[in-house]
């Protein structure tokens, strides 16, 4: 439920009268509440302001719906408004004596319009005039006398016309803040400012889907491209894409696959396991019609796919006798053997091509690493034979010094 910060603090603030929090949040006092009802020119509004009123008497309370008490409330706010007339004639004065410029006429409706608890307060303070107080005295008694008699039509032509100033009278500098603080509304966009908003997030949508699709295309292992051309999210991304295929092919070849071993020149197939040792170092092609030794990894010299190898080679005879090309991987080994393996399914062929080629760079990477190390000390032990044959040099030739000496 979603609370009002200025009526309530949490849920169990709902059941309290809503005054009470306002003042408490809003810095007015219940006077001030009570004022902002007076305002209209019903009877019990009227009773609550004067019940603020301490000055007059407590039996008005009894008489709020009279005439009389009407005519006694247009009598002391008549005289009051006097009093502020002349309060501001004499600031007037004031002001044009020590040449302050006149003010806008609109502080005078708004001295009109001032809550009835201000105008008690300045009545605190200044005194009216004793000549003044003495005759409206006197008819408030003379009303009393004829309460029984209509009321006149003066009395209520000025209780209209404070009712209407006051009701015209403009807003207090709170609310007018208020007002201005709000934000304009901001203007709602059109049907048509909504269609081309989706058109072009939906045609950039689909702009990205074509990048990531045609992407994903140059990267399938059938596909050439350079790492050069690659950014460096697209190599990470390529690195891991890899790892897993390797990783994929890894556990069937440890376990072992069936292939279809096809010698071109025989013109004959059979059922071979492909298989690999756990460390993925040596390729074991096992076959009861078509024997073949174990080979290592690092000792393939090519691998290429049916298609490829047919057409570097030129080998049209030979050609008309596979068919699926889409299937073949061809293995060329150091001994110049070659060794054509038919998979099930072309992304079978297409997962081993890959993998295979990253399994003999990794072993052909480290064996060159090997010799690096082999031919590293090597040099160190020629260095270590060097020093020794020199210092047995110097031995000898101070032997010889002391000799001759």
């Amino acid at each position: 439920m979603d609370l009002c910060s200025f009526c309530c603090t949490d849920e169990a603030d709902l059941g309290v009268a809503p005054y009470d929090r306002i003042a408490a949040h809003i810095g007015l006092s219940d006077d001030d509440l009570l004022d902002f009802e007076s305002d209209s020119a019903d009877a019990p509004s009227l009773a609550r302001a004067a019940k603020r009123n301490k000055s007059q008497n407590r039996k008005l309370k009894s008489r709020v719906s009279s005439e009389v008490y009407r005519l006694e409330e247009s009598l002391r706010r008549s005289r009051e408004q006097q009093e502020l007339l002349r309060h501001h004639k004499q600031q007037q004065q004031q002001q044009q004596q020590q040449g302050v410029p006149r003010r806008h006429s609109s502080s005078l409706s708004r001295s009109f319009g001032s809550n009835s608890s201000n105008s008690s307060k300045r009545n605190s303070t200044e005194s009216a005039p004793a000549a003044a107080a003495e005759p409206a005295e006197a008819a408030a008694t003379a009303a009393a006398k004829h309460s029984k008699r209509a009321p006149s039509s003066s009395s209520i032509a000025s209780s209209s016309k404070l009712t209407q100033q006051r009701s015209s009278s403009p807003p207090a500098p709170a609310a007018a803040a208020a007002t201005a603080a709000e934000p304009l509304p901001q203007r709602l966009p059109s049907a048509r400012h909504k269609q081309q908003q989706q058109q072009q997030q939906n045609a950039a949508a689909q702009q990205q889907e074509n990048g990531e699709a045609k992407s994903q295309e140059m990267r399938r292992p059938s596909g050439i491209r350079r790492l050069s051309d690659m950014s460096e999210a697209e190599k990470a991304k390529e690195k891991k894409r890899l790892q897993a295929l390797v990783k994929e092919f890894a556990k069937e070849a440890v376990a072992g696959f069936e292939v279809t071993l096809v010698d071109i020149y025989k013109e004959k197939t059979s059922t071979a396991v492909f298989s690999m040792d756990r460390h993925l170092l040596n390729i074991a092609v096992t076959s009861a019609e078509s024997p073949f030794p174990e080979f290592p990894v690092a000792d393939i010299r090519g691998i290429l796919k049916a298609e490829d190898f047919f057409k570097k080679e030129k080998k049209e005879k030979e050609k008309s006798f596979f068919e699926n090309f889409d299937k073949g991987l061809v293995l060329v080994l150091k001994s110049h053997e070659e060794m054509l393996l038919e998979f099930p399914e072309k992304a079978d062929r297409d997962r081993a091509y890959a993998s295979l080629k990253i399994l003999r760079q990794v072993q052909q990477q480290q064996q060159q690493q090997q010799q690096q190390q082999q031919q590293q000390q090597q040099q160190q032990l020629l260095l270590l034979l060097l020093r020794l044959r020199q210092d047995l040099l110097k031995v000898q030739l101070g032997a010889l010094k002391a000799k001759l000496n």
